[in-house]
């Protein structure tokens, strides 16, 4: 019996060289580079726009994991549980260092960079992705204004 890894690593075309456990996803040495396989939650259709997207965004010159399709094309693997799988590759990296005026300002540069390339996206954006306009600023004051009630509770 495999294990769940090696159960899901099998859909692909690849040739696995080491698996070792990450946070909350396996890494993944293969013939083919540093992969990373993570549990997925989401739908068909929001796996595929995901997968169509960052692939956008790598042709586009940014620096994004993007989906590896199972031997049969799809955009993630099912286990003999019904859990989903997806593979993304891997880079190395450091995470941002909020203190670093540094790491904030090229965040910053990068951030404006992925919207930037986003923009030109040829695709149909689906619909659960779509956003009014001004919602995320409306969200934002609904959330401060339930921070400023509850600190007038705790005066």
């Amino acid at each position: 019996m495999y294990n769940r890894p090696e159960q899901i690593l099998e859909k692909y075309d690849l040739e696995i060289k080491s698996v070792s456990k990450g946070r909350d996803s396996y890494n993944c040495e293969t013939n083919q580079g540093q992969k990373v396989l993570k549990e997925y939650r989401g739908s068909m259709e929001r796996a595929e726009f995901l997968a169509d997207m960052l692939s956008h965004l790598k042709r586009e010159g940014i620096c994004v994991e993007t989906v590896v399709r199972t031997a049969e094309g799809m955009p993630f693997a099912v286990n003999e549980d019904g859990v989903k799988y997806m593979l993304v590759d891997s880079f190395a990296g450091a995470e941002c260092d909020t203190k670093s005026r540094s790491d904030m300002l090229t965040a910053a540069r990068l951030l404006a960079d992925l919207h930037n390339a986003s923009m030109s996206y040829p695709g149909e954006v689906p619909e659960f992705v779509r956003t009014e306009n001004y919602a995320l600023l409306h969200l934002y004051e609904k959330h401060n204004r339930e921070l400023n009630k509850k600190k007038k509770k705790e005066k």
